[in-house]
C-alpha cells in the first residue's frame, strides 16, 4: 500500500475523531476539532499530488480515495444537518449521488473503461469543503465566549442567509455533476443495466439483452 492510499486511509480514521471533538461541549476540543478537519482535507491535496508526482496510481487508490472524500463530506454535513444548519433534503441529494457515482465506479474499478473523472467533480468537492467550512466557522463564532467579538464577526461576514445561498449552490454543481459523470461514462451505465436485465431477466435464447 502506497503513501497516497495510506494517507485516504488517514483520512477515513480522522473522520470520527473530528466528530468526536466537534460535538464535544468543550470549546476549546471544538475549536481543536477544526484542526482535525483540516488536516483531513489537506491529506486529500497531499495524496493526489503525491501520486501524480511519482506516478503512483493504482486501481485500488481511485477507489479508496474518492471514497474517504466522501465519508468526509458526508459525514460532515450529516453533523451539521443534526445541528440545524443543513435541510434534510439536501443531504439525500448529495447521498444519493454519491452512493450512485461510488457504487459505478466500484462496479467498473478493473473494468477496461473504468470510470473517467471531470473537473466538474472537482470543484463540487471544493465547493462542498468550502461550505463546510463556513458552517463550522458560523457554528464556532456563535458559541464564542467573547459576545462582542462575536456579534461582529456573525453581523459582517456569517450569516445563515449566505449559508443557505452557499448550500444551494453546491447542491445544483452536485447534482450537475452527477449527471454529466452519467453521460461521460454511458459506456458502463449501459453495461451495469444490460448485466442487471440478464440477472433478472434472463433470455431464453441465450442471447444477450
Amino acid at each position: 500500500m502506497g503513501l497516497p492510499n495510506q494517507l485516504s486511509i488517514f483520512r477515513i480514521v480522522l473522520t470520527p475523531l473530528f466528530v468526536l471533538l466537534f460535538l464535544s461541549e468543550n470549546i476549546i476540543l471544538r475549536y481543536v476539532s477544526l484542526g482535525v478537519f483540516t488536516i483531513a482535507v489537506l491529506t486529500d491535496w497531499y495524496d493526489g499530488y503525491i501520486a501524480r508526482k511519482y506516478n503512483n496510481v493504482s486501481t485500488g487508490g481511485k477507489f479508496l480515495d474518492p471514497l474517504a472524500d466522501k465519508i468526509l463530506v458526508i459525514t460532515s454535513l450529516v453533523v451539521f444537518n443534526r445541528l440545524g444548519y443543513i435541510p434534510n433534503w439536501i443531504i439525500w441529494v448529495i447521498i444519493i449521488r454519491d452512493v450512485l457515482i461510488t457504487s459505478l465506479r466500484l462496479y467498473t474499478i478493473k473494468s477496461t473503461k473504468p470510470v473517467c473523472t471531470n473537473f466538474l467533480g472537482k470543484v463540487k468537492t471544493f465547493g462542498q469543503l468550502t461550505v463546510l467550512y463556513y458552517i463550522y466557522l458560523y457554528d464556532l463564532f456563535i458559541n464564542s465566549r467573547d459576545m462582542e467579538y462575536q456579534n461582529r464577526i456573525v453581523n459582517i461576514l456569517l450569516n445563515s442567509t449566505i449559508i443557505m445561498v452557499l448550500l444551494y449552490t453546491v447542491t445544483i454543481i452536485t447534482v450537475i455533476s452527477g449527471i454529466v459523470y452519467l453521460i461521460e461514462n454511458k459506456y458502463q451505465v449501459k453495461k451495469i443495466r444490460d448485466d442487471i436485465f440478464r440477472l433478472f431477466l434472463p433470455s431464453e435464447s441465450g442471447k444477450d439483452i
